[in-house]
């Protein structure tokens, strides 16, 4: 895990030093000042693209994979000013849906991948 300061400029940088990584600008956390750390469980009503990933690893087999290339693509649609950011988990949950998990060799990952990839596009273009 990495802790900080709560301060913006530790992403921001991030993201436009990215991949290279530069000294942090940002004051050191000095763990021994932290009096707690307090951890609660995610809302999954708010986040549901979280409940659909708890859910592809309890399922297994090929779900994982679907997920991850519905949202990759969703995300790019969305990028692209084609989806709006709340329809995001609608559209995923939608391919999940349509998905009957299997195991498979490699190839069939890949093929797998580009079928999600396909069925969000035939959804949201």
């Amino acid at each position: 895990a990495q802790l900080s300061t709560p301060d913006m400029k530790l992403p921001i940088q991030y993201a436009l030093t990215a991949p290279k990584r530069l000294c942090s600008i940002v004051k050191n956390l000095d763990i021994a000042k932290v009096k707690n750390l307090t951890f609660l469980p995610p809302n999954l009503k708010k986040f549901p693209c979280l409940k659909f990933a708890y859910d592809a690893l309890s399922i297994g087999k090929s779900m994982p994979a679907v997920l991850n290339a519905a949202n990759e693509e969703t995300v790019k649609l969305f990028l692209e000013d084609k989806l709006k950011f709340n329809e995001i988990p609608k559209v995923i949950k939608k391919v999940l849906s349509k998905h009957t998990p299997q195991k498979g060799n490699i190839s069939y990952y890949l093929k797998i991948e580009e079928w999600s990839k396909q069925m969000v596009r035939s959804l949201v273009c």
